[in-house]
């Protein structure tokens, strides 16, 4: 869990599922049980939900940086990735 606040002030709480530590940076998971054909767009919809995680952890634990965010799509058991430090999906 964490309670940070953003640019504007406002405080935003979640729950990461998953925080990964590499050497390189962190890596930031949700696990999602939706059942959908269109993932890329499902994706888009929850990447404003993992980029306020990705803030949260910058702030909390800023020696390392967060190289990317993804959903483990639990239902079909595939794991979409976007990498922040290139921002390629």
């Amino acid at each position: 869990p964490f309670l940070v606040p953003d640019a504007q002030g406002r405080v935003v709480t979640g729950v990461m599922d998953l925080l990964v530590e590499t050497e390189a940076g962190w890596w930031v998971f949700d696990h999602k049980s939706d059942e959908t054909d269109d993932l890329a767009g499902r994706f888009a919809e929850y990447l404003p939900q993992l980029q306020a995680y990705a803030d949260a952890v910058r702030q909390a634990l800023p020696g390392k940086p967060v190289l990317g965010v993804g959903v483990n799509w639990v239902v079909r058991g595939e794991v979409m990735l976007t990498n922040l430090v290139t921002s390629k999906t």
